[in-house]
């Protein structure tokens, strides 16, 4: 689990499931081999291909989710 008071940069690989809590998020160039769960107060965004292999959820509330990249969910 990742969690931040502040806007929060993920990038890198997980074999396993991810879990983000955070003001704001952005994903980076991401691999995530279980499922991938993001809670944010602000935007979901991504900077890079993002690829989930189980099931994905996200929350921004009334905020924009924008993923844009080459994305494999």
């Amino acid at each position: 689990m990742l969690t931040a008071g502040a806007a929060l940069d993920v990038s890198g690989s997980t074999a396993g499931n991810l879990t983000t809590t955070a003001a704001a998020t952005n994903f980076g160039a991401t691999t995530v081999g279980g499922n991938l769960s993001s809670t944010a107060a602000g935007a979901i965004t991504d900077s890079g291909a993002l690829s989930v292999t189980g099931t994905t959820t996200l929350n921004a509330g009334a905020n924009t989710i924008t993923l844009d990249n080459a994305n494999d969910f």
